[in-house]
């Protein structure tokens, strides 16, 4: 594996190891803990999955999707104030935004 190649992996770990373990669930049902608990297994698909987006042919349509949903803060809520928005977002999604905030965080505390 090149250099590059261990660099971005590693980077992705910790990417994934940062976000909230047990957050909301994305659409398709898996924590992120389940990413975290399997990297092993799951690692060469994520990078896989981050080589087709980098090289432009991934339809990004799949990604970019989410499920809105009503939280009730109380028993027998009815009114739209008596309920949280919660938006579940595709896990890839989190994961590209977590590298992008790491990056843009490292850029400008080093420069």
């Amino acid at each position: 594996m090149k250099d590059i190649e261990q660099a971005f992996e590693e980077e992705l770990r910790v990417a994934i190891f940062r976000l909230g373990a047990e957050k909301s669930r994305g659409p398709g049902g898996f924590p992120i803990i389940f990413f975290q608990k399997f990297w092993n297994l799951v690692k060469a698909d994520i990078l896989s999955l981050f080589g087709q987006l980098y090289n432009g042919v991934m339809d990004l349509r799949c990604l970019n999707n989410a499920l809105d949903t009503l939280i009730p803060k109380k028993e027998c809520a009815f009114m739209t104030n008596e309920f949280h928005l919660i938006s579940l977002l595709n896990v890839v999604i989190k994961i590209i935004t977590k590298i992008l905030a790491i990056d843009f965080i490292l850029t400008f505390t080093s420069s």
